[in-house]
């Protein structure tokens, strides 16, 4: 199996932590987000690449930018926020199925997103989306289980 990695741009957009949570976090702030996506194939296509690094551009990076970029992203759960939102006129992305705008749960909603957008790509595997809200703090999602270290390479 070939495995790429791409570092999309980055996304600037406000959210904030409900369900309960007492930290910082529940106060309405903002992150430049990184998103990188590995991807993989069991073959290599006609120019021995796994995918061109400009696909994944077009594909991916584009629906971010067009997406999240400097949007509120709120839970489907927060209608207080979503309110401000509509009444004030400004643009945001409600997160599906109550969960928190967490880096871990935007990772995964991605991952969902892009997935779908490779059906087209039939040889081609979506393995990871990883999301940073800083330089220090990233989270990652694969539907796949997390390998032992020193059976598989880990990324």
């Amino acid at each position: 199996m070939y495995y790429i990695s791409k570092q999309l741009s980055d996304f600037s957009a406000a959210h904030r932590i409900l369900k309960g949570y007492q930290g910082k976090c529940q106060n309405l702030h903002g992150h430049d987000y990184g998103v990188e996506v590995v991807l993989g194939a069991p073959t290599l296509d006609q120019y021995d690449f796994v995918v061109d690094f400009s696909d994944i551009k077009n594909l991916f990076n584009n629906w971010v930018q067009n997406n999240l970029d400097h949007v509120t992203i709120v839970s489907q759960d927060d209608s207080k926020l979503q309110q401000f939102l509509i009444t004030n006129s400004q643009k945001f992305y409600t997160l599906p199925g109550g969960v928190n705008t967490s880096v871990e749960s935007i990772a995964k909603h991605l991952f969902e997103i892009f997935e779908n957008l490779l059906v087209e790509h039939k040889n081609i595997s979506l393995i990871e989306v990883s999301v940073s809200e800083t330089k220090t703090a990233k989270a990652r999602y694969s539907p796949l289980p997390l390998a032992r270290e020193g059976t598989v390479r880990v990324w």
